[in-house]
């Protein structure tokens, strides 16, 4: 590696002050050159540092770890990253401080370092706010949080957005690898979740930006619209070793069923080897091995190895894989089991909130827990509509007994609620783990739960919203999914402030919805479409005017004048005997010249 230097000097000095001289002159030239790539190892140097230079300077070997990091080589970047953390803290270099703790979480989840891990995204999340001193780290700590949010209760939508605003952050500051690194995160997260690929779009728009002026961003683009495409692929990772192992991993375990056993055998082992070489400590790729493996023993009738296989991959979960794995694993037990099989006691639920409380496991309705405390199923469903299913306990505290409660036994109280959930639902779930208090905050096993329906509501409205812009059709489409899976917010359970809050504002957006969704049909003049959203509009919102006047309008409009005097004449009366108010004059201005208005 060849650095030019930033200075000289014309005096005579002994060799070995020279030659210490110009080493200084090298690494601070190296430094700078690292400062004005973001922190990141410039591509044209592609020998590896003096081993001084890496005890030295927090900079030259923060910026290494990171290219060990890119090519996998998370063993050897960690110690590195580690020095360099201590470094910058001694130095008060806050950005670089952020940015090396950030890559530090990420390299520890990697390796399946899970408490280090949580440390330092602890303190990047309690960072995020605050400015940055100088190279802009915020991209760094956004893909961190992204990768291991799950760990601070994060729920998949707040990851997603973490992933977005990393890959547009990373994009801005031309910073290609992790750029397409975040985007691919992204789509990873997105479909394990089953999150419409769409609701990318923002981050394929930034990157079609920059491909307008430089063409390597296309394919990043392209990766995101096309998929885990062999070309799409190779197009993409060309330079990142990690990265493109994990693509092609994935692909390669997408493709399982369509491959014949010889050709399944010779790819598996190819893709086996290759890890055990080059990315030996990795978590997500051992993962990814294990579950071909299982695929291999099922297809070949070892229905024992293949559970053994499976029964490995599940336990590297606490280890700090992502709990999206939890899914890849159940679906390929119930391959192995056979669809006749019962479904495994501790595999992920689904639980439906909207209309009366029911579970399932793999489509088999499951009953509901057994609760021998109020308290213990009023923290449950609590927990279950949260994002992440997770809050702090002082809120959960709050919310379960009040404010003005004392606090010590309010606490106490708490513990007994999560000990009978623990024991409620290892009953009815086989869940090992039930609700935890773990570092002031409570929370179920997010990766025991596949779905539930009031979170999926709330995705979906929260994409559309964010797609109806770029995407109308696709943002509609989306909306329509929403309004259908709607319904009354666990009607059957008794009066709770939180509860009754949390019907409130579903039940707004809901109104919400279906107003766009009727302004949408209005558009195409879709009138038959625009009267549903309208009528199901007004019957969300009986008290409000805008809906009954959108309705009206079509009603007269049609030529139905009697069957809107009598809609209206219904609201009249409404509004008399519950609010003691009356319409307003440009609702009844609506109806024209009908007998209800000539009355007033």
């Amino acid at each position: 590696m060849t650095i030019g230097r930033c200075c000289c000097f014309d005096f005579p000095l002994p060799e070995r002050r020279r030659i210490a001289l110009r080493d200084h002159e090298e690494r601070f030239a190296l430094e700078c050159i690292i400062a004005d790539n973001a922190g990141d190892w410039p591509e044209e140097a592609t020998a590896p540092p003096p081993e001084e230079w890496l005890a030295r300077s927090p900079t030259v070997a923060a910026a290494y770890a990171r290219r060990l990091a890119r090519d996998g080589r998370f063993g050897e970047a960690k110690p590195l990253l580690a020095f360099a953390v201590r470094g910058f803290a001694r130095s008060g270099a806050a950005g670089a401080l952020r940015a090396g703790i950030a890559w530090l979480a990420d390299v520890g989840l990697h390796l399946g370092d899970v408490a280090e891990a949580e440390t330092g995204l602890r303190f990047l999340q309690e960072e995020t706010e605050l400015p940055d001193d100088g190279g802009d780290s915020r991209p760094d700590v956004w893909f961190a949080l992204g990768r291991g949010g799950f760990l601070l209760g994060l729920s998949v939508e707040e990851r997603l957005r973490r992933f977005e605003e990393a890959a547009i952050g990373f994009a801005g500051a031309d910073r290609r690898e992790r750029a397409l690194a975040a985007a691919f995160e992204w789509k990873r997260l997105s479909e394990a979740a089953e999150i419409p690929a769409e609701a990318g779009a923002p981050i394929i728009r930034t990157m079609r930006q920059k491909a307008a002026w430089h063409p390597a961003y296309l394919p990043h683009a392209k990766l995101l619209e096309v998929g885990l495409d062999a070309s799409a692929l190779e197009e993409a990772f060309g330079a990142s070793d990690y990265y493109r192992a994990l693509a092609e991993a994935l692909r390669l375990r997408l493709r399982l069923s369509t491959l014949g056993g010889a050709e399944l055998d010779r790819e598996a082992e190819r893709a086996e080897a290759a890890r055990r070489e080059r990315f030996p400590g990795d978590l997500e790729l051992q993962a990814e091995e294990l579950l071909r493996t299982a695929s291999r023993h099922a297809r070949a009738g070892r229905a024992g190895e293949a559970k053994a296989a499976l029964a490995d991959a599940e336990a590297l979960l606490p280890l700090g894989l992502p709990p999206e794995y939890r899914r890849a694993i159940s679906r390929a037990a119930a391959l192995v089991e056979g669809p006749t099989a019962a479904p495994r006691e501790g595999a992920p639920v689904r639980v439906r909130c909207f209309g009366e409380l029911a579970l399932e496991r793999a489509g088999e309705p499951i009953a509901a827990p057994r609760w021998k405390r109020k308290k213990a199923q009023e923290l449950f469903l609590l927990l279950l509509l949260r994002p992440g299913h997770a809050m702090p306990k002082e809120h959960a505290i709050d919310a379960l007994f009040g404010s003005d409660a004392e606090p010590v036994k309010a606490a106490n109280q708490l513990y007994v609620a999560i000990h009978e959930i623990r024991r409620a639902l290892k009953e009815a779930l086989g869940w090992g783990e039930g609700a935890v208090l773990r570092d002031g905050v409570v929370s179920l096993p997010e990766a025991s739960i596949e779905e539930v329906d009031a979170e999926k509501y709330v995705t979906l409205v929260r994409v559309a919203d964010r797609l109806q812009l770029d995407q109308p059709e696709l943002s509609e489409e989306l909306y329509e999914t929403a309004a259908e899976l709607y319904g009354p917010l666990l009607p059957n359970k008794p009066y709770l402030e939180w509860l009754d809050r949390q019907r409130d504002e579903l039940e707004r957006l809901q109104s919400r919805v279906l107003e766009r969704l009727y302004r949408a049909a209005l558009r195409r003049s879709d009138m038959a479409r625009a009267e549903r959203y309208a009528r199901a509009w007004s019957e969300l919102d009986p008290h409000r005017e805008e809906p009954l006047q959108a309705l009206l309008e079509l009603l007269t409009d049609a030529g139905r004048k009697s069957e809107a005097e009598s809609l209206y004449e219904a609201f009249e009366r409404r509004l008399r005997d519950e609010l003691g108010a009356k319409p307003s004059p440009e609702t009844r201005r609506l109806l024209g010249a009908s007998a209800s208005v000539r009355k007033m």
